[in-house]
């Protein structure tokens, strides 16, 4: 017997394997979670008995939204330490300010990303992709809403569930393009500091 569970089931046939990649980052983890709410999204057929994954779906698009804030929080800020010595802006201070006080609150979360981005100088999160984040947040402000019953107020909700899935969808396109053009920024500052090193060596 494994000293674990995973290791009590090795992958002795290829088409049986599934990984648990180490060292996936923030980023790795909210594809992990869309995919799996993109997954269950492709399953349902418009029957009573899709009922049963409308609250995992949720929780899944909830908590992957919330680990891309999280991962352009911390790219961004990294991007601004380049010139930009506040000591707010620390790794460790960046860490501790999204555990300690942002926690899972969606909305201070797109706050702070915002805030960052508007240093950086880019655009900040579109007033469209911010609405559905309002909403989805109202009806979950601490990340419990989904997981637990009691949550919610003890009614029926009878939703359009592919609208429903096309708007959270846009939403966390819109914060995947995000770190898209974080990367961008990232690249830009590089050549700005090749440059400046070019320059310098040519004025020896």
């Amino acid at each position: 017997m494994g000293s674990n569970l995973f290791s009590n089931y090795p992958a002795d046939k290829y088409r049986d394997l599934v990984m648990r990649r180490g060292a996936a980052g923030l980023s790795e983890y909210a594809m992990y979670f869309r995919e799996a709410a993109d997954r269950l999204a492709a399953s349902f057929t418009g029957k009573p008995f899709d009922d049963t994954i409308f609250m995992p779906w949720l929780y899944l698009h909830r908590h992957a939204t919330e680990l891309l804030l999280k991962t352009a929080i911390t790219e961004a800020a990294r991007l601004r330490r380049v010139e930009d010595r506040d000591a707010s802006l620390t790794s460790k201070a960046i860490k501790e300010r999204l555990k300690s006080r942002l926690g899972h609150r969606l909305l201070p979360l797109l706050d702070e990303l915002d805030l960052h981005l508007e240093a950086l100088t880019l655009e900040k999160t579109p007033p469209a992709a911010r609405l559905t984040l309002a909403r989805l947040a109202q009806l979950d402000p601490n990340g419990e809403s989904f997981r637990y019953n009691g949550g919610l107020p003890n009614v029926d909700d009878r939703v359009d569930f592919p609208s429903l899935n096309n708007a959270l969808s846009e939403m966390l396109d819109v914060l995947a393009g995000t770190l898209d053009v974080l990367d961008e920024y990232s690249d830009y500052q590089r050549d700005m500091a090749d440059y400046a090193d070019a320059s310098d060596y040519m004025d020896l």
